[in-house]
């Protein structure tokens, strides 16, 4: 089957594709990637104008599995190692171009997959199919009938749930028990073509940001595997997602990452801080938050007494306790002027006291 791949390749998960798809017997007659141009707007589109801080990638860490590496790097106040490390390890960008030119495929940088000479050299390619994985464009509908069946993409989550930007990210905020990784056909209507193969994924307890991510690309060979014999079974239509499930989601911004203490569930809240990048702010500072847990308010809040939440209830070794709906947070780790600290040194840098009400 002759088959264009157009990948995202800023995306551990877009590049995660290539092997799989040649090992599975593919004939990829060309892989296109975005300029660096095109990703820009992407990105500029998908927050709106937003400037990321500057501790945006600084170290969404997953400190449970990642403990004993980074023990000593906590022990010296410092973050443990870009975790972006690990994932762009599984296949570094530069091994595009390489493979590439190993396996005599065409490659290309191209700045609008839309534009009339692009789709025209695309058809000249001959392809049965056209292959996305994370491209930062949407595609119009003469790029999508130019392909003989038309064009599949593979979508991090268990379509229909979460459809839409970053969907690893929104299965943890959004308190989902399980995710996957999904091939579909692809429409005008954004993921929310008919399914081709799934692989669910279960989300546990202990997984964050990062080890989630790293169990998609685990199983993304095993998604190209299914696809291959979806179509080597002569098969061409796929199982029409149901709508009633879909949910949908925009790009998290700042705001949808701060810890608002009086308006959400504990649950929910320690759910955003497993999704990477939490913080809220005291004392005119931004304070990261990268591990916390829910704890009993019970064994705090004794003899009936009741407390709004977002008051501090506890300062103990190695966290602080703040009430919340639904239960207590506890933050173990932060990120304060750069350092990663526990909670009681949190409190101690900040002076904040018990029976203080954080915003």
């Amino acid at each position: 089957m002759r088959a264009i791949f157009l990948c995202g390749d800023e995306s551990p998960f877009g590049r995660a594709h290539l092997l799989p798809l040649l090992e599975e017997g593919f004939s990829v007659q060309a892989v296109v990637v975005p300029t660096g141009a095109c990703s820009q707007r992407f990105r500029e589109r998908l927050l709106g104008g937003e400037v990321n801080h500057p501790e945006r990638f600084r170290g969404r860490v997953n400190f449970r599995s990642l403990l004993g590496q980074a023990k000593a790097s906590l022990s010296r106040g410092r973050m443990p190692p870009n975790p972006w490390s690990a994932l762009d390890a599984t296949f570094p960008r530069f091994r595009i171009r390489e493979v590439c030119w190993e396996k005599g495929v065409q490659f290309r940088e191209i700045e609008d997959v839309n534009l009339p000479q692009v789709i025209q050299w695309l058809a000249k390619q001959r392809p049965d199919l056209l292959i996305c994985a994370a491209y930062p464009q949407i595609f119009g509908s003469r790029l999508l009938e130019m392909a003989h069946i038309g064009g599949i993409n593979f979508h991090p989550s268990l379509l229909p749930r979460c459809r839409g930007a970053n969907p690893i990210y929104w299965a943890i905020a959004s308190g989902e028990k399980e995710t996957g990784v999904t091939a579909h056909f692809m429409t005008e209507r954004l993921d929310g073509g008919d399914i081709v193969a799934q692989v669910p994924i279960p989300i546990t307890e202990e997984d964050d940001y990062w080890s989630l991510y790293g169990k998609v690309l685990h199983e993304t060979p095993r998604l190209v595997k299914a696809v291959a014999a979806f179509f080597a079974e002569g098969r061409t239509r796929g199982v029409p997602q149901d709508e009633r499930e879909a949910t949908t989601f925009r790009e998290p911004r700042k705001i949808h990452r701060c810890l608002f203490w009086a308006l959400r569930p504990a649950a929910a809240l320690v759910n955003q801080v497993r999704a990477g990048d939490a913080f809220f702010v005291a004392r005119g500072r931004r304070i990261g938050v990268r591990d916390a847990a829910v704890i009993p308010t019970a064994s705090i809040l004794t003899n009936g007494l009741r407390v709004r939440a977002g008051t501090v209830i506890a300062i103990r070794r190695g966290e602080v306790v703040v009430a919340a709906d639904g239960g207590s947070v506890a933050i173990r780790w932060a990120v304060y002027c750069g350092d990663t600290v526990d909670g009681a040194a949190l409190a101690a840098r900040l002076r904040i006291r018990v029976g203080e009400t954080l915003s």
